[in-house]
């Protein structure tokens, strides 16, 4: 994946932010599809969707898709990939980051329509770069499943 200028401005602001964050914080980072009935007025929450963030997958040298989206979660290093070249998706992780820290939050959502892809992958990064205690939540079997077959849920 290539990295346009403004995602590469994305990722030193997401640089910054990170040296002036408490990355041992408690959190748990709620992935919720738009109407979760989990949403309120006073819930911490980016949408994604709302912000433009794009899964779709790009295509290789001889034309296919780099994945096909019915197959890959946000969980799948790819679509993190396809996401991380995304000023606006690295900036909503800078945004959360920047709520969390201010409102001293313990709880954080990332919302999309289906919260199976960008807002899964929203939280990966903010918990793969920033908060590296963070508890992810999914809300879907498909997205469960696939946090299971990466190792990804611990049962205690």
């Amino acid at each position: 994946m290539k990295m346009n200028i403004p995602a590469v401005e994305a990722w030193r602001d997401l640089e910054q932010a990170i040296s002036q964050t408490d990355q041992n914080r408690q959190l748990t980072i709620f992935i919720l599809a738009k109407g979760s009935a989990y949403l309120t007025s006073s819930s911490s929450f980016i949408d994604v969707h709302d912000l433009g963030v794009d899964a779709t997958p790009p295509l290789d040298e001889s034309g296919r898709p780099i994945y096909v989206l019915k197959n890959v979660t946000g969980i799948d290093l790819k679509v993190q990939a396809v996401l991380a070249t995304q000023a606006i998706a690295i900036n909503a992780v800078v945004e959360a980051r920047h709520r969390i820290e201010r409102g001293d939050l313990r709880h954080f959502a990332f919302v999309c329509a289906h919260a199976t892809h960008r807002s899964v992958g929203c939280a990966v990064l903010l918990a793969s770069f920033v908060y590296h205690k963070a508890a992810i939540v999914f809300s879907t079997p498909r997205t469960e499943s696939a946090a299971r077959d990466k190792g990804m849920i611990a049962i205690t």
